[in-house]
């Protein structure tokens, strides 16, 4: 074991102390692994990479403070070996692994990035995560705190058995910080967590066309100014066997609006799947959530965007088959409506709504009822991509086999609008579905 307290390192702040922290962790590796402490203090440092075996403890009272150099990040290329979307500039990272095993990121100390210091630096891409691990196996994240990423606060990129456990995020003051991105990866669990997030809270992710699967998320606490729980917005792989439940979504304390698409201390979307690059979504669960003031309580969308990335051919869509959405309360949700929308050609199948409760806000405005919703198969996967709805509650079209069953959706005060409206759908059963 090496502490940074037994080599003397710095830990006043300001002095850069990025090679001989990586000096420590070198030398675990040069072992076949160890660990490596580090002990109370504030150590600036900018990219350090993580070897196999390795142990990382970051003591209470202990912060990795994130360069706002860009100078002191290494850029790694991954369009090689791991081509995405959001690498095509290369990556970079406070923490990196690539291809290891047997890593783990412990402690109750914080790994505090640059956040809004990388809002103007000329590449959105390239701006430094907290944490980056891709083709790793065996990752475990567990009790600490990240704060204020450049860009995602923590991604696993085609990593297989990850444990992310009780781990804080906040991270309110820059763009596209997301609090955790669970991309193309393999057996993964996600529980008790609090995430406070300017982006997306919880977001599952399949950027490569390997699928993101047996997933579980449980028991965490999100708010955010964006999604709460995703699926998307990078979807060429597929996503099968996701079971979410529960879950807390609350309206984030910060009520600065930052410059992110859909931005709002309310959140966006409290439940949102979609596809739009040709992923599958098959068996997904989403079940006891409590939601308090968040936009919209969920949708499910399959669109048809077919983007191009280098190293990664554009997918035709392939089929949504079973997802269920159960024992669902949300209160205070605005009058926007939710939705259930597939492709003519490819409608979602087997989609269960039930056991849950929905309040809205209400709309007066009786012209609401002659909406006619757009039918376009290159429209995104966002909360307001299709505009208002003619309905107040739910909205769908092209569903096989759509099932709602005791679900009370009710409006605040008068609205002209129905709760529930479908369009060209097969196999519709509504049982105990009360509108009030």
């Amino acid at each position: 074991m090496f502490t940074t307290a037994e080599f003397n390192i710095p830990n006043d702040g300001k002095t850069l102390v990025t090679s001989q922290l990586q000096a420590l962790i070198d030398r675990c590796g040069e072992n076949g692994g160890g660990t490596v402490v580090i002990t109370p203090g504030s150590y600036l440092t900018g990219g350090l990479e993580l070897v196999d075996n390795l142990q990382l403890i970051i003591s209470p009272g202990a912060v990795l403070l994130g360069s706002h150099d860009l100078k002191d990040y290494k850029l790694h290329s991954t369009v090689e070996d791991y081509p995405f979307d959001e690498g095509q500039d290369g990556v970079r990272a406070i923490l990196f692994a690539r291809n290891k095993t047997n890593i783990s990121v412990e402690g109750t100390g914080i790994i505090r990035g640059g956040g809004k210091h990388f809002e103007n630096c000329g590449t959105r891409r390239a701006r430094p995560r907290n944490i980056l691990f891709a083709g790793c196996r065996k990752v475990t994240v567990k009790n600490i705190r990240l704060e204020e990423s450049g860009f995602w606060n923590q991604h696993y990129l085609q990593c297989t058995d990850v444990v992310i456990d009780s781990v804080q995020v906040h991270s309110l003051y820059g763009i596209n910080n997301d609090g955790i991105d669970i991309d193309s990866c393999d057996r993964v669990v996600v529980r008790g967590c609090r995430i406070d997030s300017q982006d997306d809270a919880i977001c599952l992710k399949s950027s490569t066309l390997v699928p993101c699967q047996n997933v579980l998320v449980t028991d965490c606490i999100t708010t955010t100014h964006a999604n709460h729980f995703k699926i998307g917005t990078e979807t060429h792989g597929g996503f099968n066997n996701v079971h979410a439940c529960n879950l807390i979504m609350l309206t984030s304390e910060l009520k600065e609006v930052m410059h992110v698409g859909g931005g709002d201390p309310r959140g966006a979307a409290g439940i949102a799947l979609g596809s739009v690059d040709g992923a599958y979504i098959r068996n997904v669960v989403v079940e006891n959530v409590f939601m308090d003031g968040v936009r919209v309580p969920f949708y499910l969308r399959h669109g048809d965007i077919h983007r191009v990335y280098p190293g990664l051919d554009a997918t035709a869509p392939r089929q949504f088959d079973g997802i269920t959405i159960r024992n669902v309360k949300a209160k205070n949700a605005s009058d926007q409506g939710c939705y259930f929308i597939g492709l003519p050609e490819m409608p979602i199948k087997n989609v269960v709504l039930e056991n849950s409760e929905f309040s809205f806000e209400n709309c007066t405005d009786e012209s609401r009822l002659n909406i006619q919703v757009p039918d376009d198969r290159k429209i995104h996967t966002t909360m307001e991509a299709f505009g208002k709805f003619p309905c107040y509650g739910l909205y769908a079209r092209y569903i096989d086999g759509l099932t709602v069953n005791n679900v009370k959706f009710h409006a605040q005060g008068p609205d002209p609008r129905p709760a529930v409206q479908y369009q060209k759908c097969r196999k519709v059963t509504l049982n105990a579905v009360i509108d009030e």
